[in-house]
């Protein structure tokens, strides 16, 4: 399966078959079953799994599959971005009542 990944301006490494590729805007690239995506910059990782697929998968990334980096649910991402900006304002709010 071919797809475009890449659509903002960081690259990202699709990691197949126990090679790494990386790919910049406008770049296309084969994604396959169990591959690896690496979004950079940062340590994010995805498993990509074609459910269309009938061979059976784990669920769960292990540790020693990725090796490094943090694993965050879309919901964990939220969550995080939704917390950054709530401390932002109050850190504005505070500067404000300083002034």
């Amino acid at each position: 399966m071919s797809m475009r990944l890449q659509e903002g301006p960081n690259p990202i490494v699709v990691r197949s078959e126990g090679q790494r590729r990386k790919v910049c805007a406008q770049q296309k690239a084969k994604v396959m079953h169990d591959d690896v995506l690496e979004l950079i910059p940062g340590e994010y990782f995805m498993k990509y799994v074609n459910t269309s697929d009938e061979r059976k998968s784990s669920t769960s990334v292990e540790s020693h599959d990725l090796k490094k980096g943090k694993r965050h649910s879309e919901e964990d991402s939220v969550a995080a971005k939704r917390n950054q900006q709530v401390m932002e304002d109050e850190a504005l709010a505070r500067t404000l009542q300083v002034s």
